[in-house]
């Protein structure tokens, strides 16, 4: 029974890389909606200061997602890396006993 093994590392690196970019845009872009947010209202002006308050209750929000996706990637960024090293241990392995029974 055969079973594909087969990983491609750089794919895999790459798409972690094309997942951070994607976080730091999202990221960029909703600070700059809170930074819109937080316009100076007058203490009388009730709608202003219900945007500014749910900004701020966004802004805190979209940290802690971002700082999840962050810590997510990483994660995954380091489980590629293990698996990677597994695999090419593995071939050494492999290399070894072939090179040690003479095929």
């Amino acid at each position: 029974m055969g079973y594909d093994i087969d990983f491609d590392h750089e794919r895999a690196k790459n798409w972690i890389l094309d997942v951070q970019q994607e976080l730091y845009e999202v990221e960029t872009l909703l600070k700059k909606v809170s930074e819109t947010c937080y316009t100076q209202p007058d203490e009388d002006d009730t709608i202003m200061n219900g945007i500014k308050q749910t900004g701020q209750t966004m802004e805190a929000f979209w940290d802690n997602m971002c700082n999840g996706f962050k810590s997510a990637t990483k994660t995954l960024e380091n489980v590629i890396g293990k698996l990677f090293n597994a695999g090419q241990q593995v071939v050494e392995d492999i290399m070894g006993v072939k090179d040690k029974i003479g095929h």
